[in-house]
């Protein structure tokens, strides 16, 4: 991103206010300031949209079929992860199941989803300094790391 289009976006900002219909909407003509920031074709487009939900319905949920019935019932869950063994830009998926009797798979693996939790955290601690909430932050991040203890003697 340039540092024109950076501050054509923050231009877009109504009151502390943005919103991504009105970015796109504003993006649209070919001569906004930001109109490179988007792919325009279509066909590409739409593609790229339903490969993200193809990725969703793979990694975020798990379903229940029972044989007999005529619907699969949706649970929360993971049934599949990124796959460690590909290049991060390069699409595809491991069964968990399948990774759990392969060490070394399951390592990397795992090593995979901690990379995800820190730069969340580093986004929010990120957010919570410009929020002058710093303290309140690691004070809620040491809750979250509690309870997820207290959760797993529990069980």
């Amino acid at each position: 991103m340039t540092v024109e289009e950076y501050e054509w976006i923050l231009s877009l900002d109504l009151d502390g206010e943005q919103d991504a219909g009105r970015l796109l909407e504003a993006a649209r003509p070919e001569d906004s300031p930001g109109h490179g920031l988007f792919d325009w074709d279509a066909e590409k487009a739409a593609n790229a949209h339903w490969l993200d939900v193809a990725r969703g319905h793979i990694r975020y949920v798990t379903y229940r079929y029972i044989p007999g019935e005529k619907r699969v019932t949706r649970l929360a869950g993971v049934e599949y992860v990124k796959n460690p063994l590909i290049p991060h830009h390069e699409s595809g998926y491991l069964r968990v199941s399948v990774i759990a009797t392969e060490r070394d798979t399951a390592l990397a693996a795992l090593a995979n989803e901690l990379r995800e939790v820190q730069g969340r955290v580093t986004r929010t601690r990120l957010i919570a300094a410009k929020l002058g909430l710093a303290d309140e932050c690691e004070a809620g991040l040491r809750e979250i790391l509690g309870s997820q203890k207290r959760s797993r003697k529990a069980g």
